[in-house]
This record gives structure tokens, C-alpha cells and sequence, in this order.
């Protein structure tokens, strides 16, 4: 709402930056391993999602990526330690081209010895959007010039905002914000998707998140990925037609 509104203009840059902590695992140790797709493919896959949910459809990226932080160990979900040999990067930047004109930059570092973050930005004619980590409940904010909106005073500039129903009974129907528990958070959003999933059997609609959706994801990290290994910038259309597939190539003669 706060870009398709109008609130910060015509968006020409976004900036995605995502830095986690290294040495240790990522949840489990098989994402680290090149056969199992790398954790880049497994978690910054995400990201790629929300760029183009704000922003549009990327065209062309320029990446690198790297293998930063080989060893690692740490607990699995069950509690059981672990340690892992990766194999698979876990560390990329890229340069982004939407068919919008827009521009951006993308990071992603799953290497960090120190300091982590997260920072999402779109860079507008009138404004800057600031988008809070996923899942945290944090506000957004609007900056235009000195003018700083967020909670009330955003909702106030937005006043067609709404969820859906099913989202208004779980998150309230014109949220800012919201204060819970992880574990809260992820099942109502869990609750919502799968919602959303039996709505669209039932009643023959597409999913809000569908399978084109979804392969186009995948396409952007392979499109870093492949970018890298070619030295050279890469379309997302050739990614996604299967003209150049080297890194893939490569996932798929791994072995564990």
C-alpha cells in the first residue's frame, strides 16, 4: 500500500541486505551442503520473494558468491550437535535491473563473525519505505524529507489499508504493528497460508502464492549463482527457460 498509494513515489532503487551470523549451522546442517541445493537456495530465496512483492519483476542480475565459513556446527532442531563440512556458498551481492526501471542492490552474508542485520529499502521520487525483518511484527516506516511516518500516523495515510478476514482474526484488521511470540507468530501465519491454500481449492482462484511465483524465486538465487559462475551478467529468462543452467548442473552431480 505504502508504494502501489503513492506514498513514496515512483520507486527506482531497492536495497536488500541480509547478514547472518557464521560458524554455526542455519537451522540444519544438510543446507549447507551443495547437494541439497546450499543455503543460499534454501534461505535467501526468501528475500528474493519480497523484492519482487514490493518492488517487480527483476530482469537481469550481475552476481558473485563465495564460500566464506566452511566448518561449521551447532545444534539441529531436535537438539542434537552437529558439525558440517560446507561445500555450498554462502555468501553473494548482486546488481539488480527491473522491468520497471527500478535498480537495486542485493547482499546476502551467512559468514558474519560479528555484527548481523537485516535492512530492506525502497527508494522512491517523494520517500524512502524501511521494511522491518520478516515475521517481527516491527513497523514499517515512510520517510519523506523530515517527515517520519509509522504506527497510527502511517495508517492514517492509508486509509483503504485492510487485511483480509482471515487475517484480521488473527492479526487485527488495520495492524501497524504487532507484539508476539515467535512460535505464536509463525503458526498464525502458518494458519493464514494454509487458509488461503484450501480457499483457492475450493473455490478454483489462484493461491496469493503460487507456482509461478515460486519458480521465479528460485530463478533469482539461481540467477546469481549462474551469474557468478559465468562472470557475466545474466536474464532471468534464460534462467528460467533452462538456456543456461551450469550452476545447476553442478547441485545436481554433488554428492553428500
Amino acid at each position: 500500500a505504502c508504494i502501489d498509494g503513492g506514498l513514496i513515489g515512483t520507486p527506482n532503487f531497492i536495497l536488500q541486505l541480509l547478514i547472518n551470523p557464521g560458524g554455526r549451522i542455519i537451522a540444519t546442517a544438510w543446507r549447507h551442503r551443495l547437494a541439497m541445493g546450499g543455503v543460499l537456495l534454501d534461505v535467501a530465496i526468501h528475500t528474493a520473494y519480497e523484492i519482487e512483492a514490493l518492488v517487480g519483476q527483476v530482469e537481469t542480475i550481475t552476481g558473485q558468491a563465495q564460500l566464506v565459513q566452511a566448518d561449521r556446527a551447532g545444534k539441529e532442531y531436535d537438539g542434537t550437535e552437529v558439525s558440517v563440512e560446507a561445500d555450498a556458498e554462502d555468501c553473494f551481492s548482486a546488481v539488480l535491473s527491473l522491468a520497471n526501471g527500478c535498480r537495486g542492490q542485493w547482499t546476502g552474508h551467512f559468514a558474519s563473525p560479528g555484527e548481523t542485520m537485516l535492512k530492506r529499502l525502497v527508494i522512491g521520487t517523494e520517500g524512502t519505505l524501511s521494511c522491518p525483518s520478516s515475521r517481527s511484527g516491527r513497523p514499517v516506516e515512510v520517510r519523506r524529507g523530515d517527515d517520519i511516518l509509522t504506527g497510527e500516523a502511517l495508517l492514517a495515510e492509508l486509509p483503504e489499508y485492510a487485511l483480509n478476514p482471515i487475517e484480521s482474526a488473527l492479526f487485527g484488521e488495520r495492524p501497524s504493528s504487532y507484539q508476539l511470540e515467535s512460535v505464536v507468530t509463525d503458526r498464525k501465519l502458518i494458519a493464514a497460508e494454509i487458509h488461503d491454500f484450501t480457499e483457492a481449492v475450493r473455490t478454483g482462484r489462484a493461491p496469493e502464492s503460487d507456482g509461478p511465483t515460486g519458480l521465479r524465486a528460485v530463478g533469482l538465487i539461481y540467477s546469481v549463482l549462474e551469474s557468478s559462475l559465468a562472470r557475466r551478467t545474466v536474464t532471468v529468462s534464460e534462467i528460467l527457460d533452462g538456456s543456461l543452467h551450469a550452476y545447476q548442473d553442478r547441485v545436481e552431480a554433488a554428492t553428500v
